[in-house]
């Protein structure tokens, strides 16, 4: 009980230090809430431009594969379901890019 009286104290005391703090230099402040905004972003797009890979070898595996069991050279049909996501994660990328200013 002591301990977690401790622990809500400590967390009390940062929170209230990081708003005072916040509030006496608010330049500082906004530079860093700009840098951690920045960073998430970057790191974001790195992300997405992983699934946007991912999605476009899939997509390419899904329709030039011949199948070997049959033996059949065909092309297979395209998932609607991996085309939209494609699109989606290419859109969302986009936007991320143009946030960013790239």
């Amino acid at each position: 009980m002591f301990k977690l009286i401790i622990l809500v104290a400590g967390l009390g005391i940062g929170f209230l230090g990081g708003v005072e703090w916040s509030v006496h230099h608010q330049d500082k402040a906004a530079a860093l809430s700009a840098d951690e905004e920045q960073q998430v972003l970057q790191q974001t797009v790195a992300i997405r431009e992983k699934i946007a890979k991912i999605v476009a070898k899939q997509h390419g595996s899904a329709t030039g594969n011949a199948d070997v069991a049959t033996g059949s050279t065909g092309t297979s049909a395209v998932d609607p379901d991996l085309s939209e996501l494609d699109k989606k994660a290419q859109d969302q990328l986009d936007m991320l890019k143009k946030k960013l200013g790239q």
